[in-house]
């Protein structure tokens, strides 16, 4: 996987311990986030997060994509 970008839909718990696992396989590691993608960039140290309107280009920078997100009608 080294040298791949990951995208992860959804920074919560879950996202975040996939991340802790990722960190170990040289990738690049982008997100979504709900809420104050910006300050979560920051927190977790990833290349990029965006939010919910801006999937189109998380899909076009991931070579994988993780949704790591609650079932609900949103």
């Amino acid at each position: 996987m080294g040298g791949r970008t990951i995208g992860l839909v959804g920074l919560g718990g879950i996202g975040r311990a996939l991340i802790e696992r990722l960190k170990g396989f040289n990738v690049r590691i982008v997100g979504i986030k709900n809420s104050n993608p910006s300050a979560v960039k920051a927190e977790l140290g990833l290349d990029w997060v965006g939010g919910p309107d801006q999937l189109p280009e998380l899909l076009r920078q991931s070579d994988f994509v993780f949704l790591c997100l609650p079932v609900t009608p949103d």
